[in-house]
């Protein structure tokens, strides 16, 4: 009597049948994964606003009546600093950079001198790529001496501002301002 032998292994469509199943799982959980990294990113950037914020607040206070105070320079007849961020790096105004130095945004040879009173570094970039691509904290020094702090953020790279600008201000449970944010790059 003749007997057929059943050779052990997978037939071609068990195999096709599997990989159909993971691709159509693997189609699933992308755009989660996605969601979710951006989520990330989005918190990256707020937690960063606010380490950033309590830096210039805290180099402030300890500074405020030394050599190494907090500067402003006169914009439109208002002496004020600014710390802008995108997703090229960040600039600062004046020696508020020596604040995020103090709070670990890297060490001085970070940082470039660029223009009489400005600095860039790419310690720090703007993260998320779509609740906002850039914010800026701004500090304005009335006549008396006292700082206001302010805020900013756009979702649009090449707009001034946009409709969640003041979002960004809550997110950080700061004070919003309509500023224009700068767009050089660094």
């Amino acid at each position: 009597m003749l007997s057929i032998k059943r050779k052990k292994g997978f037939t071609l469509v068990e195999l096709l049948i599997v990989v159909a199943i993971i691709a159509v799982l693997v189609a699933i959980s992308i755009p989660i994964f996605t969601a979710q990294l951006e989520k990330s990113r989005n918190a990256t950037d707020i937690a960063n606003a606010k380490a950033m914020d309590d830096a210039l607040k805290v180099y402030y206070l300890s500074n405020y009546d030394t050599d190494e105070a907090l500067s402003t320079q006169r914009i439109w007849g208002v002496d004020e600093g600014y710390i802008f961020v995108n997703q090229h790096g960040i600039r600062c105004a004046g020696n508020s950079y020596l604040a995020l130095i103090q709070a670990g945004y890297g060490t001085k040879s970070d940082w470039k001198k660029n223009g009489s009173n400005e600095y860039v570094s790419t310690v720090l970039k703007c993260h998320s790529k779509t609740k906002w691509v850039k914010f800026q904290i701004t500090f304005t020094q009335d006549s008396s001496g006292e700082m206001s702090f302010t805020y900013c953020g756009s979702t649009k790279i090449n707009a001034e501002y946009s409709g969640n600008s003041d979002a960004f201000a809550k997110a950080i449970n700061g004070t919003y301002k309509d500023i224009s944010l700068g767009e050089g790059e660094n």
